[in-house]
């Protein structure tokens, strides 16, 4: 876990504001599905430490590389051994575990993702790596900039000389975006996302579902 310091709590408390305010006026379902990098991303980006639990890098316990499931459940699953192969016992111990195997451990493993750039590990292994070279990522200032959008949750983090824009789509319907005319982002540096061929017209854009995007203005 990494150190909190003296650290503002708002940006947390904001994401989970505009969260719960989502899941509540779009779904109200008790299960919800939303997007995996979209959560990484805001909880990496927003949070100025968190835990990462090893079914968070893998996409395990039913979580694709687009999709995680919220459960109220998903705390046992916790306590099973980490996947790491497709061999017995997910390659987690030749003995025998003390908790449940996941029976997806033969597709879902740090063997099968290790070598794959799109896969959800290496990602998480992306972001991580930004988070720690980029020190806005934890000691920026934040703005929201869409607070009663309910489609786009939109951020703007701002450190000594830089500035990090965040948007993150939470529909699958095409949402137009338009940043802030003080922030043009075809000049900016595209550093995260989970689409190709991200196209800016008129410094903006159309979402495709669930997208996301981290812009970086040096």
């Amino acid at each position: 876990m990494e150190e909190l310091g003296e650290l503002d709590a708002k940006p947390v408390y904001s994401f989970f504001k505009r969260f719960f305010d989502i899941v509540l006026s779009l779904f109200a379902l008790i299960v919800l599905l939303i997007p995996m990098l979209i959560i990484a991303v805001i909880v990496k980006l927003t949070s100025p430490g968190s835990v990462l639990y090893k079914q968070e890098r893998l996409g395990k316990d039913g979580m694709s590389f687009e999709i995680i499931k919220f459960r109220s459940m998903y705390a046992d699953a916790e306590n099973n051994g980490a996947q790491w192969s497709d061999g017995e016992n997910a390659g987690f111990s030749t003995g025998k575990p003390w908790f449940y195997v996941n029976d997806n451990y033969t597709e879902i493993n740090v063997a099968s993702q290790e070598d794959d750039p799109d896969s959800l590990l290496n990602f998480y292994r992306k972001l991580l790596k930004f988070r720690k070279e980029n020190p806005i990522a934890i000691y920026g200032d934040y703005q929201e900039l869409l607070p009663n959008d309910k489609n786009l949750y939109v951020y703007l983090r701002s450190y000594e000389d830089k500035k990090m824009l965040v948007i993150c789509s939470f529909t699958r319907d095409a949402v137009r975006f338009d940043a802030p005319e003080s922030l043009k982002i075809s000049k900016a540096a595209l550093v995260l996302n989970n689409y190709e061929h991200n196209f800016v017209i008129s410094e903006g854009f159309t979402t495709r579902p669930y997208e996301m995007r981290v812009y970086l203005f040096a």
